[in-house]
């Protein structure tokens, strides 16, 4: 998304009757049913609005892969106001015996990009942010609750971005190897950097793509609930 793009979206946001801001996000690459009013689409992402206990959540569904779009998506709603953030990814490397779903507790970052490459704006953020508890142990603790009770098995687990989703370099290789805790994505760590450098909350979940409609449901609601 150009930077021209971000604020046709943020007008059209406050354009948007509601009776308030939304107090949390909610950034998916996994479709889902929102039964929410849509208040913004294109070829690569969508946002619906959904009230729940008087409160605003706003829900973004992302269509395709696309440079910086967790990146964009994240700066978007924080500027028209919302201070928590639940990112949920998917992962290519699914077998039977394999949980439903991952709590993301840390990430490594070897994909050689960084959102938060190029100027600073110090009115947002320092320039080098402190990265400890990028993902928010409350928010987590509670995200691992809504699975739970969705009945969707979850697991602690540590985000491996690679360079490649395709190839795997040899210190990949070699961190896949040694450790059992590994999820393997490019989807979720830049909205993550990004809401920290804002001070702002985030949790991090990957789910499998083949959960039925009935657990997306039921997860869903839980997750307005959260807030």
């Amino acid at each position: 998304m150009k930077s021209e793009n971000i604020q046709n979206i943020v007008r059209e946001f406050k354009n948007c009757h509601i009776s308030e801001m939304p107090v949390a996000a909610i950034v998916s690459t996994i479709e889902m049913e929102i039964p929410g009013k849509t208040v913004f689409s294109n070829q690569a992402a969508s946002a619906q609005i959904i009230s729940v206990n008087k409160k605003s959540i706003i829900c973004w569904q992302i269509n395709k892969d696309c440079d910086n779009i967790w990146k964009d998506i994240t700066k978007i709603t924080a500027l028209i106001g919302v201070k928590d953030f639940i990112f949920i990814g998917k992962y290519p490397d699914m077998n039977d015996k394999s949980p439903r779903a991952y709590i993301i507790k840390d990430h490594i970052n070897l994909s050689g990009e960084n959102p938060l490459i190029g100027p600073n704006n110090n009115a947002l953020g320092t320039r080098f942010p402190d990265m400890t508890e990028l993902y928010n142990a409350d928010l987590s603790a509670r995200l691992k609750s809504s699975c739970e009770n969705a009945g969707i098995n979850t697991c602690d687990a540590t985000l491996l971005v690679p360079k490649d989703l395709h190839i795997r370099t040899d210190l990949e290789q070699r961190i896949i190897a040694l450790r059992n805790d590994i999820v393997l994505s490019r989807d979720v760590f830049a909205g993550a950097i990004v809401a920290k450098h804002q001070s702002l909350r985030s949790a991090g979940l990957f789910l499998c793509e083949s959960l039925s409609k009935k657990q997306k449901d039921e997860l869903l609601k839980n997750l307005f609930g959260m807030f």
